[in-house]
């Protein structure tokens, strides 16, 4: 047998593995994005003025609604106001972005797979090669 097409066989093997976590790891980013959407557009089209916020760790507070804008911290502290049509419109980008890369990713696996398919192919002739001699 191939040593070397052995090893090649565990790397792709490894790859795969790898770019399947980063796929389920998109998988939850974009239904974690889409959740919030939707409670963004439920947001959007309530005028329901009295609200919970989550403080965190499961605690909530009662509000009343002052301003439709909302905080959002958009990294190292740095906190923006933008409208909720806003945000909901950064949050569809965000999806889009996360849905092409997932594409991408897939695309990726498939190549690997194929592949790995044709090394083992390649093994399996050889050890019936082998065995025939």
């Amino acid at each position: 047998m191939d040593q070397a097409l052995l090893q090649e066989a565990a790397r792709l093997e490894q790859f795969a593995r790898e770019l399947e976590e980063h796929d389920e790891f998109l998988t939850r980013q974009i239904f974690e994005l889409e959740q919030f959407q939707t409670s963004m557009k439920s947001f959007i089209g309530s005028s329901e003025k009295r609200m919970l916020t989550p403080l965190g760790k499961g605690v909530y507070c009662k509000t009343d609604l002052v301003d439709s804008k909302l905080f959002v911290e958009v990294g190292a502290n740095v906190i923006i106001r933008k409208t909720p049509e806003d945000l909901s419109g950064v949050i569809d980008n965000q999806i889009q972005r996360l849905k092409s890369s997932q594409v991408q990713l897939t695309a990726q696996i498939g190549l690997c797979t194929q592949k790995l398919q044709e090394i083992m192919q390649v093994l399996e002739k050889q050890h019936q090669t082998d065995n025939a001699h």
